[in-house]
């Protein structure tokens, strides 16, 4: 916000990117839900559930990179999601101790594969 109280219009794409996001993962029978998992699978990436559930800001990028080739919106959300998780690895007390893969914080300690 600034002095006019007026949204910054970056803030509100990208928090229509990362609704987008939430409207896939609570509707997995839309077609859109459905289009992202078969792109996820062609690239044998986790499930956008998995990437909530388990996933940093690292692992994001590294599927939103995957997608740029076949969807830019779904890309562009997760390139946004990953942002918004990066703003929360800042501060210890937003640690999930299961969103550990991809950390910010842990990068070069250890790379595990997730599949």
């Amino acid at each position: 916000m600034r002095g006019l109280n007026i949204a910054d219009p970056k803030q509100t794409i990208e928090g229509l990117q990362q609704n987008l996001l939430q409207k896939l993962l609570k509707n997995t029978d839309r077609e859109m839900a459905i289009i992202l998992e078969l792109i996820l699978k062609k690239y044998k990436r986790p499930t956008l559930e998995q990437h909530f559930k388990y996933l940093g800001s690292i692992q994001w990028i590294k599927t939103a990179n995957k997608l740029e080739a076949d969807n830019l919106i779904l890309s562009q959300a997760f390139r946004s999601m990953s942002r918004f998780i990066e703003k929360l690895e800042i501060q210890q007390e937003n640690w999930d101790s299961n969103a550990i893969y991809g950390h910010q914080q842990a990068t070069g300690l250890c790379e595990i594969s997730f599949l």
